[in-house]
């Protein structure tokens, strides 16, 4: 993007950066994947290669950052500034040619290695000379310098006011607006990063326990529960082992803790644990057994990832400490301009406070004193008039660094608060099944509305769900971008529960309607059937057997539109073997292969859907009868109930020839998705806009003045767990509260392992439309004729 580009577009780009880490050398040791689509390059075959082959410095200019001398205006390549990283504390924004693209990159060097954040875009924007504001923020990538603008001009005498703040949704920390944008950023990747160290985590330890298993039937246990040495390296599988356990000793909730409170101890010991289990690698045979060599492979990637965390969170916690102080010396020098005004007209303007501040003890200007010059000899003012006036001024100073370390700080609270149950208010009970409950609830800092799906772990393990639920929570975060699914938003755990934080869908479920109208109309039948066909079409591209659909699992937005729901019984697509000799699944929609324990395909979800269109049509299921037996003989003999109507009153010819045509025993002959597609039914239906357009029935509008009801306040809800005493304080938990929780919701050695849980795209989207919203405030300032300018191509 060029100087002469639109402010808003300007803060738009900047939501997409490059993360670049190159070792000492110059080498790539690592790029972003979005490096393909905002530089066309082929990320892969640049690993290992040498930034040097891929970017030009025709007439560059430099922008540092504090405590260095090197000058505005000269010419840096990569390895000019990698160097002169290593000599500074700050960081240093170069703009250069990538790949024949104009780009800005902020580094910073962090443990041996050098972080750059690339950005396809350079700042460009002028500065008022009415303001005392440090020139480097102006090349700090993402920094909403015109937001802080307006802030000074609108400052008072002494004091800086509160400065204006935004909720991040996604780490749930109050924001100053002009670091809102670099921060979305930030806390998106961070938690990017997190969420692949918890993935791999918990595949470690489901391929750890197979192995173990097979090889040793569990006879065998850690060699590290026994004893910290390390096992004889004669053995590999017991150093194996060792690796993993070592591995998944490395916390990552420790870890961010450590940064922010600025303590390394633990990351220092973390790195160390880090390298040792690197360097263990090199103690295993080349040819140990493929399911090792998986194993063993996984290690290494979450060894990796763990490292690259630690450095991201140390590059993010360094340059904020960076702006801070930038953000305190403008506010410094605003609030003494303002004074040297007032003073003036005091005649006064001779006396200064002296200013002692500490930022986040990192070295700044503002470390020392700043000297107070002698009395003019023109001063007038008696004795007293002079104490009088120096004490009110010391109480105003007193007040103006309190309101300039707040003013001037990144987040309003350092450590990030661990998900508890605590967090929402409970309004009503929606359900109540055989695993659980599932609770309207309120999101205590937000006040949005969610369907709090509740598991007790004691009954999980007893009924033998642990794997069930398990694989609930990995297709909900596989479909969390679908629009046809009820969205899972959170997911974390306490000492005696499993929480899944889902979509509250307003028009509840639609066997609640059928009980209210008794059955549809044909055209509203099949227009909700035709939203049931996308629905699990969507899930089945993603290899995902829901094996219980029903109308109870079919739910209606506030648009009238259907999502599915409850995926505790899916399973994967080609998994046989999985739910063997268990029948599982609600009888009347069962498919007669599930009753026979046959290997199951798509098309044991098509029957369910067949047995639903039917009971939309009727008001109740085709193989309805008093017991479960009686309905499972009816399945397997394919007896449809069809009830004895007159033509004038019963179902068309053509939809009958549907559902027979879906309720078929023989799979082979039972219609698919691309059969229902092509049945003379459908076809003028678009199946692409089926959820653009309006639809036949909208549920009323949900109160949003819900208050917990008698009812619930009365029963003992989800006792004992500790987490729902709502007494406690929502202010930032301590250290030792956030590392209590950790060691319950990080322990990768029970049965339910790492719970934890945030959707992403969905918290990205909440923070871009607070974004769009600064923006549309933001004051339009035109770019400077001498800004600097993308390298000419």
């Amino acid at each position: 993007m060029n100087g002469n580009g639109d402010t808003n577009d300007l803060h738009a780009d900047r939501l997409e950066s490059v993360i670049l880490e190159l070792d000492e050398d110059g080498m790539i040791q690592f790029i972003s994947e979005i490096a393909r689509d905002l530089f066309s390059v082929d990320v892969q075959s640049m690993l290992n290669e040498n930034i040097g082959n891929y970017t030009t410095f025709n007439r560059v200019p430099l922008s540092a950052s504090l405590n260095t001398d090197i000058s505005e205006t000269s010419l840096l390549s990569f390895k000019s500034a990698n160097s002169a990283l290593k000599t500074m504390k700050g960081s240093i924004t170069i703009f250069f040619d990538f790949n024949g693209n104009a780009a800005e990159a902020q580094g910073l060097f962090v443990l041996q290695s050098f972080i750059w954040i690339v950005s396809n875009h350079h700042t460009g924007l002028s500065m008022s000379k009415n303001l005392c504001i440090p020139s480097s923020l102006y090349r700090t990538t993402g920094f909403s310098i015109d937001l802080f603008n307006s802030y000074l001009q609108d400052m008072n005498t002494f004091t800086a006011p509160p400065p204006p703040q935004e909720l991040c949704r996604i780490c749930e920390r109050f924001i100053r607006t002009w670091w809102f944008i670099r921060h979305h950023w930030f806390c998106s990747v961070e938690h990017k990063i997190e969420g692949r160290i918890s993935m791999l985590r918990e595949q470690l330890v489901e391929s750890k326990m197979r192995i173990q298993n097979r090889r040793y039937a569990a006879k065998i246990s850690s060699p590290l529960a026994k004893s910290s040495l390390m096992p004889h390296p004669q053995n590999p599988f017991q150093l194996l082992l060792y690796r993993s356990d070592l591995a998944l000793s490395v916390d990552t909730y420790e870890i961010r803790a450590s940064v922010e409170v600025e303590n390394g101890d633990y990351n220092a010991n973390a790195l160390q644990l880090l390298n040792k289990i690197h360097d263990l690698d090199s103690a295993l045979d080349s040819d140990i057994q493929p399911a090792w060599k998986q194993l063993n492979a996984l290690i290494d990637e979450l060894v990796l990832y763990t490292t690259r965390f630690i450095k991201f969170l140390l590059y993010r916690k360094l340059l904020a400490v960076e702006i801070e102080t930038q953000v305190y010396v403008a506010i410094d020098n605003t609030i003494k301009q303002n004074e040297e005004v007032i003073m003036s007209d005091d005649e006064c303007k001779d006396i200064t406070p002296k200013l002692q501040v500490t930022n986040s003890g990192y070295a700044s200007p503002l470390m020392s004193q700043i000297p107070q010059p002698p009395l003019s000899p023109s001063h007038q003012h008696s004795q007293s008039s002079l104490k009088r006036t120096t004490s009110n001024r010391s109480i105003r100073s007193q007040r103006s660094m309190r309101s300039m370390r707040s003013a001037s700080s990144c987040f309003d609270n350092d450590i990030l608060p661990l998900p508890s149950i605590a967090d929402y208010q409970l309004v009503r009970l929606l359900n109540r099944g055989s695993y659980g409950k599932v609770y309207l609830a309120r999101k205590r800092l937000t006040g949005d509305l969610f369907a709090v799906k509740v598991l007790k772990k004691r009954t999980m393990v007893q009924r033998n769900q642990v794997l069930n639920v398990k694989h609930e929570r990995r297709v909900l975060m596989t479909t969390a971008s679908s629009p046809y699914v009820a969205t899972l938003h959170y997911s974390f755990q306490s000492q005696d529960f499993l929480y899944l934080v889902l979509e509250f869908v307003e028009g509840g479920d639609v066997s609640s309607l059928l009980r209210k109208v008794g059955c549809l109309n044909e055209e509203w039948a099949l227009r909700y059937f035709c939203e049931i066909v996308v629905a699990v079409d969507s899930v089945h591209e993603h290899n995902i057997l829901h094996r219980d659909l029903k109308p109870e699992n079919l739910l209606i937005d506030k648009f009238g539109h259907l999502k599915l729901s409850d995926f505790g019984l899916s399973m994967q697509i080609g998994e046989p073997g999985k739910f063997e000799n268990r029948v599982r699944g609600t009888p009347d929609y069962l498919a007669p292969e599930t009753l026979k324990n046959q290997f199951l395909d798509r098309k044991a979800d098509w029957w369910s859907v067949g047995c639903i269109l039917f009971e939309f049509l009727y008001g109740y299921p085709p193989f309805n009868d008093s017991t479960p037996a009686l309905i499972f003989s009816h399945i397997l003999n394919c007896e449809i109930a069809w009830p004895d109507l007159p033509p004038e009153l019963d179902i068309s010819a053509d939809i009958k020839n549907l559902i027979t045509g879906l309720l078929n025993l023989n799979r082979g002959l039972r219609l698919g998705s691309k059969d229902i597609k092509a049945h003379n039914l459908f076809r003028q239906v678009d199946w692409s806009t089926l959820f653009q357009q309006t639809a036949l029935y909208i549920p009323p509008p949900i109160n949003d003045s819900l208050t917990p009801t008698k009812e619930l306040a009365d029963e003992p809800v989800i006792e004992p767990d500790a987490d729902l005493v709502f007494s406690r304080s929502f202010d930032s938990p301590t250290r030792s509260q956030r590392l209590s929780s950790s060691s319950i919701d990080d322990d990768s050695s029970s049965e339910f392992g790492h719970f934890s849980y945030r959707n992403l795209p969905v918290l990205e989207k909440a923070n871009t439309e607070v974004i769009h919203k600064i923006n549309s405030i933001t004051p339009d300032l035109s770019p400077s004729p001498s800004s600097p300018r993308s390298p000419t191509r």
